[in-house]
């Protein structure tokens, strides 16, 4: 990103933001859900990077805060969204029913140990998050989601005719839309 963004003939802050978005901040949330309950130094060298593309986005200086930058750049913090993929992935866990993780998230857990758990971070979110977060959510059954494949078929069935084959079917359409032109209507 500092390859792009020169000081006279370099990117503007869309595009260095686009470029952030769409090809560093994928790479620093790959499995976020999985390594959330990592040590806080990791997470913060995660955060490093994401603070030196945010000076990078606006041109501020080092002692610019960052939370001023976050605002400025429009971009979210990365704890802000760990925390929010760790919810959505608890409440995907909550709504199969065959899956493994739900008996868990329902049971108590235990808190023996010292360092947190998936469990635990998720239980810390929804008791943070209590008020804006619906109370349950309907378990997914696989025979209430649409089947894409059965009305596309059927709808995209005449692109495949050619264009003369349609003026063929309905010549008054086509005499209405170019009334100028001769045609044998």
């Amino acid at each position: 990103m500092r390859k792009l963004a020169g000081t006279s003939l370099g990117a503007n802050e869309e595009i260095l933001k686009l470029v952030y978005q769409g090809a560093v901040r994928p790479h620093l949330e790959y499995g976020s859900t999985a390594w959330s309950t990592a040590a806080k130094t990791h997470q913060q060298t995660l955060d490093r990077v994401q603070n030196q593309a945010l000076r990078i986005i606006t041109g501020s200086m080092r002692s610019t805060p960052i939370k001023a930058m976050e605002e400025v750049a429009a971009i979210q913090p990365l704890s802000q969204r760990r925390d929010a993929k760790v919810m959505v992935q608890t409440e995907k866990f909550k709504c199969l029913p065959a899956h493994p993780m739900k008996k868990r998230m329902d049971n108590l857990t235990k808190n023996r140990l010292k360092c947190s758990s998936f469990l635990h971070e998720s239980k810390r979110l929804a008791r943070e998050h209590q008020a804006s977060v619906p109370p349950s959510a309907l378990p997914i059954s696989f025979s209430d989601l649409p089947q894409p494949w059965q009305g596309r078929l059927q709808e995209s069935s005449h692109l495949h005719h050619s264009p003369l084959r349609y003026l063929r079917r309905f010549p008054e359409r086509h005499c209405q839309a170019h009334p100028n032109t001769r045609h044998d209507c």
